[in-house]
């Protein structure tokens, strides 16, 4: 099985380097972003196309679905990491930003659902391992496009082949790369059942 991570068009919040709600909408720019992953996309003849519930996924993933006549299925499963409201308009590298990551890896803050307070670090995890799961039980030889963003895509990656949460540091990371996988843009997985390490990453986009 093939997989093809498409990070959502850019956003305002993109631009500003901040936290964004979920009705964040794609900017001119983004929206040729999207067409531009839409057109490399068409060539690869997808069999499925699956997106966040966020908004901005959804607006990008319009544009995938003009070109390959498929109709998108949106999935939560696959949706930003939910955080806190009282975060949206805060800079990334903020004082505010290093201290919600420490105390959501630490599980101070966060929920066990995707509420305004944020979810939990322990919540996101098994959702990104839900995501994994649902995926793997997709035909061998299906093409999979999967319209979502940064965060969740780092996360899935670090993750398909570890049955445990990641250490602190290597999080942290993460988050402080936030952007580092452009707006429009594609990573490429692979799925093998039966096999040592089934999952492989062939192409990484950051």
């Amino acid at each position: 099985m093939e997989i093809y991570f498409v990070r959502h068009g850019q956003t305002g919040g993109n631009v500003a380097k901040r936290h964004q709600s979920e009705e964040s909408h794609l900017t001119p720019l983004g929206k040729k972003q999207a067409q531009r992953a839409a057109a490399k996309i068409q060539k690869l003849q997808p069999t499925h196309i699956l997106v966040s519930d966020r908004v901005r996924a959804i607006e990008t993933a319009q544009f995938v679905a003009q070109t390959s006549d498929i109709i998108p299925s949106v999935s939560y499963l696959f949706s930003e990491l939910c955080r806190p409201s009282t975060l949206y308009g805060f800079h990334h590298r903020s004082l505010s930003s290093i201290w919600y990551i420490y105390r959501w890896y630490l599980g101070q803050v966060g929920e066990e659902s995707c509420s305004s307070k944020g979810e939990s670090y322990q919540h996101f995890y098994n959702r990104v391992k839900s995501a994994q799961a649902m995926l793997e039980t997709l035909p061998e030889d299906a093409r999979v496009v999967v319209v979502s963003h940064s965060i969740f895509i780092n996360f899935f990656v670090a993750h398909i082949n570890s049955t445990k949460p990641m250490g602190f540091i290597r999080a942290f990371l993460i988050f402080t790369k936030i952007l580092r996988i452009k707006n429009g843009s594609l990573t490429k997985l692979t799925f093998t059942k039966d096999t040592a390490t089934p999952w492989k990453v062939l192409s990484y986009s950051q």
